[in-house]
């Protein structure tokens, strides 16, 4: 909802993945403010119970992590350009893209904007030309891969991560540090899916979409 603001800070927050985050004067933008989590509400004759899949960042220490996760960016970008070897452009879109969807750090909008990272980190990172690489198209069509590769993250971070659910309301209190779960995490399930999609986005998806658009292009100019 765009009335509340959402709108403009997400697109604030991919503006680091099209500029660099050196070029902003600042990092803020309107993160969220609650915890989040991810649950599933088990009902029965007498009573409910909530299972809790998955348990975000705590909102305290999101503007940190996005900075860091940011700086890497730059970091990734300063190193491919001494060294075009001395990066795997798809592990490093992996470990960004899937980096910022596991922080959380909006109300809404999280899984576009990570999408939208994992795309902008391959371009940017000469992996693809100046193109849309539509790789997002496969992890949106094919959700049960998607879907274990964030619960692979899950394995990690939830045997380490104490809280406190008030049923009533809903909300969350996380009552341990878990920066660190978010900052150095092992990305090697990501890594390995990503490129699954992308073989699955050169092999079909990629024809698909040239060859659309050279239908469009006839359509309208032949």
């Amino acid at each position: 909802d765009d009335r509340h603001g959402k709108g403009d800070s997400i697109t604030q927050c991919v503006r680091p993945a099209l500029m660099g985050a050196s070029n902003l004067p600042s990092l803020e933008y309107g993160y969220r403010e609650l915890q989040v989590y991810v649950s599933e509400t088990i009902w029965t004759v007498d009573d409910t119970k909530d299972i809790i899949h998955f348990v975000a960042a705590k909102p305290g220490d999101v503007p940190s992590l996005m900075q860091g996760l940011f700086a890497t960016m730059d970091r990734v970008m300063a190193d491919r350009a001494r060294d075009p070897t001395s990066v795997d452009c798809v592990v490093a879109a992996g470990m960004l893209g899937f980096g910022m969807v596991f922080i959380h750090p909006f109300e809404d909008g999280n899984g576009r904007v990570h999408r939208f990272f994992i795309q902008q980190a391959l371009r940017r990172l000469g992996y693809v030309p100046q193109m849309l690489f539509p790789v997002s198209r496969v992890m949106v069509r094919e959700p049960e891969g998607y879907l274990a590769c964030l619960e692979a993250f899950d394995a990690q971070v939830m045997p380490h991560t104490t809280f406190q659910l008030t049923h009533r309301s809903g909300s969350m209190e996380v009552l341990n540090p878990t920066a660190h779960l978010f900052r150095y995490f092992d990305a090697t399930d990501q890594a390995q899916y990503l490129y699954g999609c992308v073989r699955t986005c050169v092999e079909r998806d990629l024809p698909e979409y040239c060859a659309l658009v050279g239908q469009t292009w006839n359509q309208l100019y032949l």
